[in-house]
């Protein structure tokens, strides 16, 4: 049984690992904005939403998880049915403060915008959207990082300032 799941999920592993059609998708401009983003087209999104949930799964760009901290203040509004969904969050630890555990809850008309930014750039595609949903400067380190990349502005996304910059 053990063989038969391990060759199941390199069968779905290896459906993730398609070559780029174009290298042009993977050479960023000097400052990414919304518009410059890889396009996922609608009737791509509602064909396939299934399987980019399933790659950000993969690649651990998103994970799941309940909604644990809503227990305790709100015992009485919040319901056990609602207490036995899950969410999928994107992880954002010690991006707008070093060593901080941190999240963001996404919700399920994001999951194309989401994508979008991981296949403009894998790496700090996710996180750029991250800071944008949360509308907050990242800390200084990763603000530095990010402009260095020359792939994404965060000048232009009207972000609140960060209180722990120097």
């Amino acid at each position: 049984m053990l063989k038969q799941l391990f060759s199941r999920f390199q069968k779905i592993n290896s459906f993730f690992e398609i070559p780029v059609q174009s290298e042009s998708v993977r050479q960023a401009p000097e400052s990414v904005q919304y518009n410059n983003l890889v396009e996922v087209t609608d009737d791509d999104f509602w064909f396939n939403q299934n399987h980019m949930l399933a790659e950000l799964l993969l690649k651990e760009i998103v994970f799941i998880n309940d909604f644990w901290w809503m227990d305790g203040d709100f015992d009485e509004e919040w319901p056990q049915s609602a207490r036995n969904k899950i969410s999928i969050n994107l992880n954002l630890n010690d991006i707008f403060y070093s060593a901080s555990a941190d999240a963001v809850n996404i919700d399920y008309d994001e999951l194309q915008e989401l994508y979008q930014y991981y296949k403009t750039d894998d790496t700090w595609g996710p996180i750029v959207f991250g800071i944008k949903k949360r509308k907050r400067m990242p800390s200084q380190a990763i603000y530095n990082t990010i402009q260095q990349t020359n792939r994404w502005n965060l000048d232009l996304f009207d972000l609140q300032p960060n209180p722990f910059w120097h």
